[in-house]
């Protein structure tokens, strides 16, 4: 049976009373306003206005409510009452009937609900409107049949959507959510109509009004005397560059002297900034609201401008406004003030901040992308998977620009060496678009050519200046200690927050990858040791400098040949290979030497030859290691090298005799499990891999899709498949 839990009663009278003393502003609202004359010469609404409505409601439960209410109805009567001076914020109450039906039930509860609050219009024509409201107040329940009642606090939040007919009439559709404590909650639908009885035509026309007078103050606005009211002085504009055009949104690109003059305060104090041609709407620049007599203060002048800037190829001077409006002694003032401003081409920057260069780094240019995802795709085709992903897109890259016929140009007009030591000389940067197009470019330009390329397909990029140069670096993206493990020193890496990066020299266009590396990390080394180094990752200099997009059209770049690239990569992945493994390989030779070589140096050897992708010269080692009491390292690695050469059934022989030697083995157990997985023995994979579990949480959950039951996680094996874990 329905029951009413009451947790906050109200007295009944003083219910009917709060509704008419609602009901009591309508009488005295109803009375003619008086004329009076506005900016058009009209006679002026007055803005405070009263209405009545009438409003059938269909209600619908929600959340308990739901349980033991049917839909039902209700009828809302009220009033409002608009703000004088602002009609488009209101008051409003009423009372409304709500009937309730119970589900599975006969009976009904009916509520009799006095609700107070107010809220806002929105106009979006001077016919349509959105009102939004928040109301509270009081409800009283009756169960019918005489059942028990109840008296609570009511509370409703909605909006609708207002249409005038006519001046005086609107049809009104919208919603609320209703709640009357300890008895319903839901969604109220409404339609109906509103009654003004002063007409909405008033609050709407003093709406329309308070804009057309603030014209008509601009359009009257004095001019002050001169030596009189808030003077603007000693404005000075910078030279504006338009690749910054963002920037400049909250940087200024000037500065001004306002002076109060008189010996009052002066208020409403606002200044803009507008180049036509170059902007939207004028800027508002940060200036005080108010200022005393005698007062004086340095504001800044702000820009926003469009990109249309970008289309600027030769600096060239441009007319500006600097308009100055206040207020004083309720008289509107307006000094507009024509200044010059020096706009320079696109290409320039100075040196103030290297950083600036990333604004030139622009990764999304369909030039770039064109050159970058084509390389990168073939870069995956080639090349061991032991190597550094990110070092192998660089090498690709740099491989494709050298047969591309990219050339290191100084321009004798702005070369880096002079430009970078004066922060006042204006120097020429090439975008990435225009250095592919003409083939060439000073030193910034190659690195900002370069930082857009690997930034474009993933790879993060840093700007490293010493003395006189710029060069670039890219992240490995591994840690100090990981990078330890996979290159062979860190003397040819720059390690800065814990993080590996590889130097690069571009301007070096022949002689190969390795070249500009060595080169590069030898004029780190060098300048850092001397405390004369800079390092800007190119991510963090973007929150500063965003990229800007070139206009104009895609520039024509022919690729090189697949088979040349391919070619020319392997040389290079050859070379860095032989470079990198002939120490250690050296060394671990002589170990097998002077001590006959035992499995685990063996084991070594093929482990090192592995990584670097000459998989015949670890086998054989890996064959030596295994040969000696079934060394077990050994065969899970042979297993692991047949994986890599796309051979599952030879892998699953490897590991199961090394399973044979060591079942519980984490290795062992991780290594079947793949292989199973390999040739889509999914329930093997599982059964192994559950064991893996048992035994190394850790080492399963970085191979979870082994545990997998149809090929439908096959995908997940693609990223993981190659990452393969050496036994040592």
């Amino acid at each position: 049976m329905l029951r009413f839990t009451p947790l906050l009663r109200f007295n009944h009278r003083l219910l009917l009373l709060v509704f008419c003393c609602l009901l009591l502003p309508a009488r005295a609202r109803t009375q003619p306003a008086a004329a009076a004359p506005d900016g058009a010469g009209g006679a002026a609404f007055q803005p405070a206005s009263f209405s009545l409505y009438a409003r059938p409601v269909a209600t619908i439960p929600a959340a308990d409510s739901v349980d033991y209410f049917a839909l039902g109805g209700a009828l809302g009567l009220g009033g409002e009452w608009a703000f004088p001076g602002n009609p488009q914020f209101f008051l409003s109450g009423g009372l409304d009937y709500a009937f309730l039906p119970v589900k599975d039930d006969s009976s009904s509860v009916s509520l009799l609900s006095a609700l107070a609050g107010g809220g806002a219009y929105f106009w979006f024509t001077p016919r349509l409107a959105v009102r939004v409201s928040a109301l509270g107040g009081g409800y009283l329940g009756f169960l019918s049949g005489g059942g028990s009642s109840s008296s609570q606090l009511a509370l409703q939040g909605g909006a609708q959507l207002e249409y005038l007919l006519t001046p005086n009439l609107n049809l009104a559709l919208g919603a609320a959510y209703r709640y009357d404590l300890g008895t319903y909650q839901g969604v109220a639908v409404t339609a109906g109509t509103s009654y003004f009885l002063k007409g909405s035509e008033g609050r709407r026309l003093a709406i329309e009004q308070a804009e057309r007078r603030k014209k008509v103050d601009l359009l009257e606005a004095k001019t002050p005397e001169k030596g009189r009211g808030l003077e603007l002085s000693q404005v000075e504009l910078l030279e504006i560059f338009p690749v910054f055009h963002k920037f400049y949104d909250d940087h200024p690109v000037g500065s001004a002297v306002l002076f109060n003059q008189e010996a009052i305060p002066i208020t409403d104090i606002r200044l803009t900034f507008l180049i036509k041609q170059y902007m939207d709407s004028p800027k508002e620049c940060p200036a005080p609201a108010e200022m005393v007599a005698g007062g004086r203060e340095q504001v800044e002048i702000m820009s926003l401008l469009t990109d249309k800037v970008l289309e600027v190829t030769e600096a060239t001077k441009v007319a500006a406004e600097l308009t100055l409006e206040y207020r004083m002694e309720g008289d509107l003032y307006r000094d507009t003030r024509i200044v010059t401003v020096r706009l320079l081409d696109r290409n320039a920057m100075s040196w103030d901040d290297d950083r600036k260069a990333a604004a030139f780094v622009t990764a999304k240019d369909p030039a770039v992308l064109s050159v970058s995802k084509n390389v990168a795709g073939l870069v995956r085709e080639l090349g061991p998977a032991a190597l550094n992903p990110n070092l192998m897109t660089a090498m690709g890259l740099f491989t494709a620009m050298e047969l591309y016929g990219l050339s290191y140009v100084v321009d004798p007009k702005t070369p880096f060496v002079e430009f970078s030591k004066d922060a006042t000389l204006v120097d020429y940067l090439q975008f990435p678009r225009q250095t592919l197009s003409y083939k060439a470019g000073d030193c910034d330009d190659l690195s900002i050519l370069f930082a857009a390329l690997l930034e474009s397909v993933g790879v993060e990029t840093a700007f490293v200046t010493v003395p006189g140069h710029i060069f670039l670096a890219f992240s490995t993206g591994l840690s100090n200690e990981e990078a330890a493990r996979v290159f062979s020193g860190s003397r040819e890496l720059i390690v800065t927050d814990g993080r590996a990066w590889v130097p690069l020299e571009t301007t070096v266009r022949s002689g190969g990858f390795m070249k500009a590396w060595t080169e590069a990390a030898r004029q780190w080394r060098q300048a850092d040791s001397r405390d004369n180094a800079g390092f800007f990752p190119v991510h963090a200099a973007w929150r500063e400098y965003e990229p800007v997009g070139l206009p104009g059209d895609e520039a024509d770049i022919a690729a090189p040949e697949k088979a040349e690239l391919l070619g020319a990569l392997e040389v290079e992945v050859a070379r860095y290979v032989g470079r990198k493994i002939a120490p250690q390989v050296a060394e671990l030779e002589k170990s097998i030497r002077s001590n006959g070589g035992t499995p685990a140096v063996y084991n070594k050897l093929g482990i090192l030859y592995a990584r670097y992708g000459r998989y015949e010269q670890a086998e054989e080692a890996f064959r030596k290691a295994a040969g000696q009491q079934d060394f077990v390292p050994a065969l899970v690695n042979l297993g692991n090298l047949m994986i890599l050469k796309d051979r599952p059934e030879q892998a699953l022989g490897f590991y199961e005799q090394a399973a044979a030697e060591q079942p519980r083995n984490p290795e062992v157990l991780l290594a079947l499990a793949r292989s199973y997985h390999e040739l889509e023995q999914y329930e093997a994979a599982r059964t192994r891999y559950e064991e893996l579990a048992a035994l190394d949480r850790s080492l399963a959950e970085r191979y979870a899709y082994l545990g997998a039951d149809t090929a439908e996680e096959g995908r997940a094996a693609d990223a993981t498949r190659r990452q393969i874990l050496w036994a040592e």
